[in-house]
C-alpha cells in the first residue's frame, strides 16, 4: 500500500492598514485538512508591512510563509499558497 499526500490549499486574507502603522498578522483559511488536522499560525511577510511603506506603492502582495502550531505534519499534504493583498490608506492624524 503506498500512502500519498493530500493537497492543501492555504489562503492569506486581504488586509489594510493606515500609513505609519507597521501591519498585524491577517486571518488566513486552510482547506483540505483530514483526520482532524489543524493549523494554528502561519507566517507572512509583506513589503508593506513596514511602518514607513509608502502608499503609493498599494497594493502590496502579503505572501504567506511557514505553517505552524496544531496537529498537521507538512510532510502529509502537498501545499499551494495564495497570496492576500495589503492596501495602505492615508492616516487619519
Amino acid at each position: 500500500m503506498t500512502v500519498k499526500p493530500i493537497p492543501l490549499l492555504v489562503t492569506v486574507a486581504d488586509a489594510w492598514k493606515p500609513y505609519g502603522t507597521s501591519m498585524i498578522p491577517t486571518a488566513f483559511t486552510v482547506n483540505g485538512l483530514v483526520n482532524g488536522d489543524t493549523v494554528a499560525a502561519i507566517s507572512e511577510s509583506s513589503p508593506g508591512a513596514a511602518q514607513n511603506a509608502s502608499i503609493n506603492g498599494n497594493p502590496y502582495t502579503i505572501t504567506p510563509g511557514t505553517l505552524g502550531g496544531g496537529t498537521f505534519s507538512p510532510a502529509n499534504y502537498v501545499i499551494t499558497y495564495v497570496n492576500g493583498i495589503l492596501t495602505i490608506v492615508p492616516s487619519s492624524n
